[in-house]
């Protein structure tokens, strides 16, 4: 039955293809043509026009010049006999220019060639033939979307194609601004965020164009504990951002366990942020999708990258193999089982506090008979070819991989047991494209993400072992056909497939307990997404629908998905979205000690019992101002997001043993103003939101969010030129929500079972945060590489950050305790970049 369904989606999926694709046909069949309607008749000489192919015009038209563009497709020429006959040669002599595109060498269509004498244009060959020379020096290559391509006519030699590729370039209708924060960083018409890591110039911490930390700047999305591994968008928790690698899903974004991003930031090409009006083609993502492509342009010559700063040592080559095929790797190494940095250390100092790990420093019959040993490393490797003009291929592969080794003594018995937890993801994809057509193409993509986190707890004083494990394998099929139906409409169909099996495994030994629990759900998807561009391009809409089939549930989903923008003036857009999703999967936790402590959170899939099928309805109205180098946006929104589990909010107050499903909703405000003048670059942002968490089963029943900020403020200055760069940022927001306990009686029956009295959830705040952070470099410029220094400083001003507060009973008296988790203290971190 599932393989019916599958070829069901696929014909659906072929038949506007075949329908459309049949414009590509021999000449002889087309002269035939002419002939019938025309009343003329042709000839010429079978072995001239036997293997010819044409891309078919209107015949509609004078003869003359259905002669013209034949013969800018193909080295032939006609000449009348008289009325009726015509002769077609095949030229002796020619010259010619073969377009292709230079990201993946694909021909391309509709590029006017202009000359002195006339403008003509490729047709789906990519190719134009003159019968002589241009007379003209230059010739003036022009299509819609790409940079102008200018050559010398003399370069043109006689019966040779010359090879001309056009470098793709954002199409200004598409963009709102280039240089959002940052150049590199492009804020698009739909309100989506564009990273090109190889464009971008600096922003204030970071030592590289690092994805995960660059969306930290942009208005709604925050870490509230300084963690990659814990992006907050408009009061949502992590794992309901999508983060997508060459088209398949990660589940593990941080090394350092959350401090540093997994994603090498030298092997992105194209990050795409979205959070709210993104295509029906993604699901789950109920607060973001961040989707990351590392297919890169061809190269004219091999190019390598050596990187270092002081956590780690980074290289990549791209190889290139061919005029159509290329090699890259890449790898990051941390060096600290060589030596520790003070860079090192307080990121340390920051993951471990309050973890079993600190813990051990502060035991009186236990301690750490040796240093931690804390080791990550993450590879890449990429290989891509086009087979011919149409037809590309890329396969992707990636390993990450954190590993923390200690070894536990007991003092008084010198008895030492081996402690270890380990995270590691290794992701592979392949990519089929393939256009049918200068207006239909093709897209299938295969993917395969695993995921795996264990630990293993010895403990010396009892000899208890307990081994802990979650484990994720997730793999898949997108299908996906565009049709371009003319200037102004666009349509695609699509087919997703997908099966995710997630394992739980908690095993002592002392008591002797096993629990194993896995689940799988296998989720079929159908696609459809309309996009048009009407009134001289001024209003842009696309409309997207989704249905989701869960065959463990026999249930459909369906997810509608609009985005609309206006320009009322040429700097002036207002843009309306509106969104659908469900997901399927999240991260909760059991207890806070799991695995240490320190990374405690555990993938789990829906059910039909604690864990049901989250769902987000979002709405949102944004403006867009833009001109003199000035950019204004302001946006409104209201989200909603139902049958959340309590287990997933990282609760650590009297909600945190409870099973619980609720919703939260968010509704808010987000603002930016920028100014670029001449190499300054000076930006301010602020957001406000109230989020606020219903659950019908407890009383109150509804209170704040765990991950509200109700203001938060960033602002920056930069300035760069060819060699200099300098950026100095600063960030503040409210306290995150906290429970207080009662003062009077802050233990409830102290003498039978004895708890911590909270008063009501979330009804304080921890103190204000504030930061400013700097980053500064110098470029060294060679003729064949060059090289860049600079200094990264995080907390300029080492101000004494909290970013987080809960209770506990203490171990040794009856008493409870006021736990606090301290942001980064002043951290420098210098960095060498070498290109060659």
């Amino acid at each position: 039955m599932k393989d019916i369904k599958f070829c069901v989606y696929v014909l659906v999926l072929l038949i506007p293809v075949l329908s459309i694709a049949q414009n590509q046909i021999p000449l002889v069949d087309y002269l035939n043509r002419i002939e019938n309607e025309k009343s003329v008749r042709f000839n010429y000489l079978q072995q001239d026009v036997k293997t010819l192919e044409i891309t078919t015009t209107n015949t509609n038209q004078a003869l003359q010049n259905i002669f013209n563009q034949i013969s800018t497709q193909l080295p032939i020429s006609f000449e009348w006999i008289d009325n009726t006959n015509i002769v077609v040669k095949r030229l002796s002599q020619f010259y010619c220019l073969k377009v292709l595109s230079e990201n993946l060498n694909q021909a391309l269509s509709n590029v006017y060639v202009e000359s002195h004498e006339n403008i003509i244009k490729t047709y789906q060959n990519g190719t134009v033939f003159f019968t002589n020379k241009p007379k003209s020096k230059t010739l003036k290559l022009f299509k819609d979307g790409y940079a102008v391509e200018e050559i010398e006519v003399e370069s043109l030699q006689p019966n040779d194609c010359k090879i001309v590729k056009l470098t793709r370039q954002i199409n200004l209708d598409e963009i709102q601004l280039i240089g959002y924060l940052t150049k590199g960083l492009n804020l698009n018409s739909d309100l989506s965020i564009s990273l090109n890591p190889k464009e971008f110039e600096i922003l204030a911490g970071l030592t590289q164009p690092d994805v995960l930390q660059t969306m930290q700047y942009v208005p709604g999305i925050v870490s509230l504990d300084e963690r990659i591994s814990n992006i907050n968008v408009r009061g949502g928790t992590h794992d309901q951002n999508l983060f997508l690698w060459n088209g398949a899903r990660l589940y593990q974004t941080g090394h350092f366990y959350g401090m540093i991003s997994a994603l090498n930031p030298s092997i992105a090409h194209q990050v795409n942020i979205y959070k709210n009006g993104s295509s029906a083609f993604y699901t789950e993502g109920l607060s973001s999708v961040v989707d990351i492509s590392s297919a890169a342009k061809p190269l004219d010559q091999s190019e390598f990258e050596l990187f270092a700063n002081f956590l780690e040592t980074a290289g990549k080559a791209d190889i290139a193999l061919s005029d159509h095929s290329q090699l890259r790797v890449a790898g990051r190494y941390a060096f600290s089982d060589i030596f520790d940095t003070p860079t090192f250390e307080n990121y340390y100092d920051k993951i471990f506090q309050n973890t079993e790990i600190s813990a051990l420093s502060t035991n009186e019959n236990l301690r750490l008979s040796s240093d931690v040993d804390l080791q990550y490393y993450d590879a890449n490797l990429q290989f891509q070819t086009a087979f011919n003009d149409n037809t590309t291929w890329q396969i992707n592969a990636m390993a990450i991989s954190n590993e923390l080794l200690f070894v536990e003594e007991n003092i008084n018995t010198q008895d030492q047991k081996d402690n270890y937890l380990t995270q590691e993801s290794y992701v592979v994809s392949t990519q089929l494209d393939k256009n049918l057509s200068e207006n239909v193409s093709l897209s299938s993509l295969a993917y395969l993400s695993y995921y795996k986190l264990e630990g293993e707890n010895a403990s010396v004083l009892n000899n208890q072992l307990l081994n802990q494990t979650n484990e994720v394998l997730d793999y898949g099929l997108k299908l996906r056909s565009d049709f371009e139906l003319s200037e102004q409409y666009k349509f695609s169909l699509g087919y997703q497939f997908n099966e995710i099996g997630i394992r739980n495994d908690n095993i002592v030994n002392i008591p002797e307990v096993e629990i194993r629990q896995k689940s799988v759900l296998q989720t079929h998807a159908g696609i459809v997404e309309f996009k048009a561009s009407n009134f001289d391009h001024k209003l842009k809409t696309t409309l997207g629908l989704r249905a989701n089939y869960y065959d463990k549930f026999s249930e459909f989903k369906f997810e509608p998905h609009l985005n609309m923008s206006f320009a009322i003036i040429p700097s002036f857009d207002v843009v309306l979205m509106a969104e659908q999703k469900h997901q399927v999967t999240a991260q909760v936790i059991d207890l806070q000690n799991d695995f240490f402590g320190i990374e405690k959170r555990r993938w789990v899939l829906a059910n039909e019992n604690e864990t049901p099928i989250q769902r987000l309805r979002q709405v949102e109205i944004g403006q867009v101002f833009n001109k003199s180098s000035w950019l204004l946006t302001a946006n409104l929104f209201y989200k909603n997001v139902e049958r959340i589990t309590s287990a997933s909010q990282n609760f650590q107050n009297q909600l945190e043993f409870l099973q619980l499903s609720g919703d939260y909703q968010t509704y808010g405000a987000e603002f930016l103003v920028q100014k670029q003048l001449q190499n300054f670059r000076l930006w301010l942002n602020y957001t406000y939101n109230d989020s606020e968490y219903e659950f019908d089963e407890f009383s109150p029943s509804v209170f704040p969010n765990n991950f509200e900020t109700s203001h938060h403020a960033e602002t920056g200055l930069s300035y760069t030129t060819t060699k200099v760069k300098l950026s100095l940022s600063g960030r503040f927001f409210t306290g995150r929500p906290t429970t207080p306990i009662d003062q009077d009686m802050p233990i409830s029956n102290p003498d039978t079972n004895p708890d911590i009295n909270f008063l009501d959830p979330n009804s304080d705040h921890i103190t204000e945060y504030s930061q400013v952070n700097f980053t500064g470099s110098y470029t060294f410029l060679w003729s064949k590489f060059k090289a860049e220094i600079g200094l990264a400083i995080l907390n300029l001003f080492n101000t004494n950050n909290t970013t987080n507060q809960f209770f506990r009973l203490s171990n040794d008296i009856l008493e409870v305790e006021r736990i606090e988790n301290q942001g980064l203290e002043f951290t420098p971190n210098a960095f060498l970049k070498i290109n060659f």
